[in-house]
Formats: structure tokens, C-alpha cells, sequence
């Protein structure tokens, strides 16, 4: 019988999320650090995002050699769906059977079916704005925090266009 509930996050996605220490495994098997190689041939969609991704996952911290397999996923449901959208580009969405009645594209569905794969697996990496917004990256020493330095320049600019703000 399935498991019921939420699934349980990794460790490193509730250790980068703040979450009380109690509440993390201790006996989870260690991560091993690495980068995989493909465990399948990929389509070139799939095998450049794969190159895209992956040392990105790795920065972060949240892909290890062991997950080659699900990134794999993660990158054949982006070729699929790359693919797809192609032929939709170039076919249309409707397309006309030989007695001249308007038809869905079979190209729609294998769409359809890919994102909803992709969206499943960029979900188990942090990739969605969802699955990101209850993250908490530590400070890495010498790199700026992108939106602190975005409010920072705000705040500098309205400073020098609204001047000095103590009456003189």
C-alpha cells in the first residue's frame, strides 16, 4: 500500500529551508557528491538540457551521482515536450483527418503529457517557483544575494532622486 500524505522532502531541501533540526533524518544515506553522465541516450533537447542543468544542481547542492536517473527523467520529458511543441509550431494545434473533419494534433497530448512529467520532476529538484519560494540558501562569503542587492540599488536611488529626509 502507497504511503499517505505529503512526500517527505530531502535533507538538504529542509536543512536550505530552515527547518527545526528535529525534523531532519539523521540516518539518511549521505549524499555523494558528483556529477552523472546520462544513464540513456538522450535526444539533443534532452542532452542540452542536461548539460544546462546539471552543473546548476550541483552549485546548489542539490543533485548528487546517484540522481542521475531522475534528472534523466526530468530531461527526456523536456526533449518530449520540446519536440512536441515543435511540431504544433510548424503543424498546428487542429489538424484535419482525410474525410476533412478538424482533429486535435496527437502532437497536443504528448505535449500535455510532458509538461505534466516535467512539472513533476523539476518539482523534486527545487525547479518551480512553488517548490523554490520554501527554500532558504545560507549566504555563500563573496557572493551578493541577487534581490538584497536589487532593494539595495532601489533604496540608493530613491535616496539620491527624494534627498535628504530629516527636514534640512
Amino acid at each position: 500500500m502507497a504511503k499517505r500524505g505529503r512526500k517527505p522532502a530531502p535533507n538538504i531541501l529542509k536543512i536550505q529551508a530552515g527547518v527545526r533540526r528535529d525534523r531532519i533524518n539523521p540516518d539518511t544515506p549521505p549524499v555523494i557528491p558528483g556529477l552523472a553522465e546520462p544513464p540513456v541516450p538522450l535526444s539533443a533537447a534532452a542532452r542540452a538540457e542536461w548539460d544546462r542543468i546539471l552543473p546548476l544542481l550541483n552549485e546548489s547542492g542539490l543533485v548528487s551521482l546517484t540522481d542521475g536517473v531522475a534528472l534523466a527523467i526530468y530531461c527526456v520529458a523536456y526533449g518530449r515536450w520540446v519536440e512536441a511543441e515543435g511540431h504544433m509550431t510548424r503543424e498546428g494545434r487542429v489538424l484535419t483527418d482525410a474525410k476533412g473533419v478538424p482533429r486535435v494534433s496527437p502532437w497536443f497530448k504528448i505535449a500535455r503529457d510532458a509538461s505534466d512529467d516535467l512539472r513533476r520532476m523539476a518539482s523534486e529538484f527545487g525547479l518551480t517557483p512553488s517548490s523554490r519560494s520554501s527554500l532558504r540558501v545560507p549566504k555563500q562569503p563573496g557572493k551578493p544575494n541577487s534581490l538584497e542587492a536589487f532593494i539595495e540599488g532601489c533604496n540608493r536611488s530613491r535616496k539620491r532622486r527624494d534627498g535628504p529626509k530629516d527636514g534640512a
